[in-house]
């Protein structure tokens, strides 16, 4: 069994993004989240992530959606506990890919398949697919 200590704190960079978020997606699912809103758990490394999800999880996981809350990498931790380099621009199209896959939940009635559909919607919402390297081959 492991035990977690939680606490809350006040991170303006992150709300900004998440509001932002939840107003663009609201708005591309036609869906007015107003009551039980995910909540953003800020892990603040690697070790933690393995904890949470069971597993050893490989360096390029920096977050997840379950249970209808975002989890993700600190981004204070990015460069030391992933293979991402940290940057506003990424961090806002990260939060907005995770909650992206919890408003595609509520439209599909958490249907898991396909998995490549709730990805790229994922991806192509959060705008994700302008800033990966396109597949050459």
């Amino acid at each position: 069994m492991v035990i977690f200590n939680i606490t809350s704190k006040k991170n303006p960079k992150i709300e900004r993004m998440y509001n932002k978020s939840m107003k663009e997606l609201g708005e591309f699912f036609g869906i007015n989240w107003v009551r039980n809103k995910p909540s953003v758990f800020l892990i603040p490394d690697r070790k933690t992530i393995n904890l949470l999800r069971g597993e050893k999880k490989e360096d390029w996981v920096v977050g997840w959606a379950d249970g209808g809350n975002i989890f993700l990498l600190n981004p204070k931790s990015f460069e030391k506990e992933s293979c991402h380099k940290y940057s506003p621009k990424e961090t806002s199209s990260l939060l907005k890919h995770e909650i992206c896959h919890l408003f595609y939940g509520i439209v599909s009635k958490n249907a898991p398949n396909p998995r490549w559909l709730n990805e790229g919607v994922a991806v192509y919402i959060s705008g994700q697919n302008k800033t990966k390297k396109k597949i050459q081959k």
